[in-house]
């Protein structure tokens, strides 16, 4: 096994993953305020990297922040991979919206970009998927950009471990699928064999629709 210290590309550079530091007045750190977006890199090429690009735009947009030229970006991801040797990997770039004292958008300035990489890892078997209590808004600003105010997903992963689960399935508040915590959910159905519900349950759409891979089973008492 290779001792080589895992890099990131903080700002403009290559550093030490461990010595990677944020200003303590970035919106990220502050506020949550920033976009990212985690990647595949096959032989050295990200998947899908101009479709990751424009919704990373969509949402620093939507916060009045100037996203990465494309090139920057490319850069930074080469860099990156380089710098870790490798080809195939998960990369995750965030950017956010600026840095500055107040809680104002619009006198953030210097949006950061970030950058780490690690190796693909793949689970040894399909992951168990609970759908869990917590809800999405879909009528949330920006509902359509991955943003760093993570909460949510966070206490929705909990809730699905605890209950004995590997990952989240959350629904809207009519009752739809949104989106799994951390994984796709749509790939996720697709793989998973067993898909627990929480309380509340889900809509008599969503009960008369399982997937055909998958099997929707209420909770134990």
């Amino acid at each position: 096994m290779s001792s080589r210290p895992s890099m990131a590309w903080v700002g403009d550079r290559i550093v030490p993953r461990a010595e990677a530091t944020v200003p303590l007045d970035d919106f990220a750190v502050r506020y949550g305020a920033a976009c990212f977006e985690t990647m595949l890199a096959r032989n050295g090429v990200v998947f899908r990297l101009e479709a990751h690009l424009a919704r990373l735009a969509h949402g620093l947009l939507g916060m009045g922040a100037e996203p990465p030229a494309s090139d920057v970006v490319r850069t930074a991801i080469q860099a990156t991979l380089d710098a870790n040797g490798l080809v195939n990997a998960s990369l995750r770039l965030e950017v956010s919206a600026g840095s500055g004292h107040t809680p104002d958008l619009d006198a953030a300035t210097g949006p950061l970009l970030t950058l780490t990489a690690g190796p693909v890892t793949l689970p040894p078997e399909p992951p168990r998927l609970r759908i869990v209590s917590v809800r999405l808004d879909e009528r949330r600003p920006l509902h359509e950009a991955k943003t760093a105010n993570f909460l949510t997903y966070l206490i929705a992963r909990r809730e699905a471990r605890h209950a004995g689960a590997d990952d989240a399935i959350l629904l809207n508040h009519a009752g739809d699928v949104a989106e799994a915590a951390t994984s796709k959910s749509s790939s996720c159905c697709a793989m998973s064999s067993s898909l627990r519900t929480a309380m509340p349950a889900p809509s008599p759409a969503l009960r008369e629709r399982p997937s055909s891979k998958s099997r929707v089973h209420s909770p134990s008492p």
